[in-house]
């Protein structure tokens, strides 16, 4: 006749907290800010046409998203508290640049989400984070 058994088992409650919150500040503090940069950086967003940036060179498209270097530059990222991470870019033309804008003047921007891909690989960056701490 078979027994029935239990077995119990709880976690160090403590110390995984603690690993996530590491895990959590180290995606937001390091891996984000990384690949917002690489997306920048990236020559995948097209563009009609050809433009004459700041400093004289000609882009065509595809293209990466720099121009003067100031929407880069403009990072800016805070902890709000333990469990909330804000970022941003502080330049006027940052959301057009991310959503798309029309003009005044009857210009079109056509928007280049540098965000979306790092977001959507937030559930990895977390994992390989975590499994990483001690």
């Amino acid at each position: 006749m078979a027994k029935n058994f239990k077995i119990t088992m709880a976690a160090p409650r403590k110390a995984l907290l603690q690993k996530m919150e590491r895990a959590f500040q180290e995606v937001n503090e390091i891996d984000l800010e990384e690949a917002f940069n690489f997306e920048i950086a990236s020559p995948v967003w097209n563009w009609p046409g050809e433009t004459v940036r700041s400093k004289g060179v000609v882009a065509g498209s595809p293209r990466n998203i720099i121009d003067s270097g100031d929407l880069l530059d403009s990072y800016d990222r805070q902890r709000t508290d333990k469990t909330q991470y804000l970022h941003a870019w502080r330049v006027p033309y940052a959301a057009a640049n991310h959503d798309g804008a029309a003009l005044r003047s009857g210009a079109v921007i056509i928007p280049r989400p540098w965000t979306d891909r790092p977001v959507e690989a937030l559930p990895g960056m977390f994992a390989r984070r975590f499994r990483a701490l001690p």
